[in-house]
């Protein structure tokens, strides 16, 4: 559940406090994490269906927050039937020497309207950078639905090296839907 876990440390790190945080369990069925950018001037569309996170979060302490996600990049999926059978390969995603991805986050940032931020680290390919979510968070009892984008430049993470230089940019995406687990 590769989609579940990028959501589940997303919402996570926006929810999650430190000693006696709520735990979140995300569902499946109503989260998504999903990415676009454009291969050769077309706009792609894609998916991790598999992926796993853990995310405890208190919203009254939402800076203890925290988010680990686990992304297995061997699910990816595209809208390009082109790019289908390169997008695990070597020069892309390499899920053969890097199989999962992994962000972790610590300390979400609460802002006016439900909104937040929540930075953490990416690491894919065996490269980690700095990723800042951004995004609006709502729960309901207990309930929590967030959604969220970020933007990564796949060069920074050695992704499409030989691909076309104009389109660097990966939208990320990300919609939660999480029930929590305790009190």
């Amino acid at each position: 559940m590769s989609i579940r876990a990028c959501l589940l440390m997303w919402v996570g790190a926006c929810c999650v406090g430190a000693a006696h945080a709520a735990q979140w369990n995300i569902l499946e069925d109503r989260s998504e994490l999903k990415f676009e950018l454009e291969i050769a001037g077309a706009k792609a569309i894609g998916t991790f269906p598999d992926w796993d996170a853990a995310i405890d979060y208190d919203p009254a302490m939402p800076h203890k927050g925290t988010v680990s996600a686990t992304i297995f990049v061997e699910s990816a999926t595209i809208d390009r039937e082109d790019a289908q059978s390169t997008l695990t390969k070597q020069s892309w995603l390499d899920s053969d020497n890097h199989p999962t991805a992994r962000f972790v986050a610590q300390g979400f940032e609460l802002k006016d309207d439900n909104k937040f931020t929540l930075p953490g680290e990416l690491t894919l390919r065996g490269q980690k950078m700095p990723v800042i979510l951004a995004g609006e968070l709502e729960i309901n009892g207990a309930r929590a639905c967030a959604k969220a984008t970020t933007v990564l430049a796949r060069t920074d993470f050695g992704i499409g090296q030989e691909s076309d230089p104009a389109s660097i940019d990966v939208h990320i995406q990300l919609q939660i839907t999480a029930e929590r687990l305790n009190n």
